[in-house]
């Protein structure tokens, strides 16, 4: 079912194409939510592996589209927001990466880029709180 949806998105993005960029990220930030519903699945029937399984999934889906991000493109703005709040969360989840390296470099790194281009974002509050969470994490794993 899920894949089925993800195929679905990416017919449907082929056409959206013309309509512009914003479509296209809007459309790649609903393929990310399918891959974390299928991690919310995946908990909801006590698989604590199939769901850190999606969750890293959609942190490498997050993470491709913010590496050619462009902040300053206002059109694209908000859908970035969007996406970094929802790699952060994500990230912040997770805890480690598949090969058990701590996040909390990247974590506290895409906190620091989201307050200095979103100073009063919609998710402030809650990237501030990853960001004492990373920093809690990095001065823990170095002891």
């Amino acid at each position: 079912l899920f894949q089925r949806a993800i195929r679905s998105l990416r017919t449907v993005q082929r056409y959206r194409e013309k309509d512009g960029a914003a479509a296209v990220l809007d459309l790649r930030i609903q393929n990310g939510d399918i891959i974390e519903t299928q991690g919310l699945v995946e908990s909801k029937f006590g698989d604590k592996e199939g769901e850190m399984k999606y969750l890293r999934q959609a942190c490498s889906h997050y993470f491709g589209i913010l590496a050619t991000a462009d902040f300053a493109n206002s059109e694209l703005r908000t859908g970035y927001e969007n996406v970094l709040g929802r790699y952060i969360d994500v990230l912040s989840r997770v805890k480690t990466y598949e090969d058990g390296t701590p996040v909390w470099e990247d974590l506290k790194s895409n906190c620091e880029l989201y307050l200095q281009n979103y100073p009063n974002g919609k998710q402030t509050l809650k990237v501030r709180n990853a960001l004492n969470e990373a920093n809690v994490g990095l001065a823990t794993s170095t002891k």
